[in-house]
């Protein structure tokens, strides 16, 4: 679902015209194929089946990456979340596949790179970008939100590190999870004047009471 998501998601200025899709064509690959993996695992295929539909999965979700190489603009920070999403997803589901047909790490390293990493990555861009669209602010992700989503990218490096043999000392498991949680809560302090309705903007809450003086006058009408 959030492949489909981030399908539709389009910053503006990525590109000469808007959106930028280099495979337009396939933007419904990835969501696809991670649909037919999912369906082998209800059907119980063998391991070797199973990991070469996650890799397909994953080569697809990289596939999606190429939206982001829009020249010097690929560096702002909302196309770097939105690619790097599908960036982890991918490589989550590579790792995971690699490790069914038999590399020498834990499926569960990759499941964590897909799912902390790209699905975390991938709502934690939404969010920064339709909190700054859906206020009437211009596009530009604040630092403390960059910061959180670095925050959020480290917290999966912790995560996997010993998977891979690197020894982290301390509560490794806690530590990332507080990161991860650590990321979304940095959102919502830099968000949450502007989502609420006290941070409002005066003409913004002028047309919400237009609104809603509206709906009142057509619900009276149709009584």
């Amino acid at each position: 679902m959030l492949g489909i998501a981030l399908a539709r998601i389009t910053v503006p200025g990525t590109n000469l015209t808007s959106p930028y899709r280099p495979h337009a064509e396939r933007q419904h690959l990835a969501p696809g194929l991670v649909l037919v993996a999912i369906l082998d695992k209800v059907a119980a295929l063998s391991p070797a089946v199973t990991g070469f539909l996650l890799c397909a999965a994953g080569a697809a979700l990289m596939d999606r990456v190429a939206e982001s190489f829009a020249g010097r603009r690929a560096l702002r920070a909302e196309i770097m979340m939105l690619g790097g999403s599908s960036a982890l997803a991918g490589l989550g589901l590579l790792l995971a596949g690699a490790a069914r047909l038999g590399a020498p790490w834990g499926e569960i390293a990759g499941l964590h790179v897909a799912f902390m990493g790209g699905l975390g990555l991938g709502v934690y861009a939404v969010f920064s970008i339709a909190g700054l669209l859906h206020t009437g602010r211009p596009l530009g992700i604040a630092p403390w939100t960059r910061a959180g989503a670095g925050l959020l990218c480290a917290s999966v490096v912790l995560r996997i590190a010993p998977e891979f043999g690197f020894a982290v000392e301390g509560a490794v498991q806690a530590s990332a999870a507080l990161a991860w949680a650590s990321a979304f809560l940095i959102w919502l302090c830099v968000d949450w004047p502007y989502l609420s309705s006290a941070g409002a903007k005066p003409e913004t809450r002028k047309q919400d009471a237009e609104r809603a003086h509206r709906s009142s006058e057509m619900r009276q009408a149709a009584e």
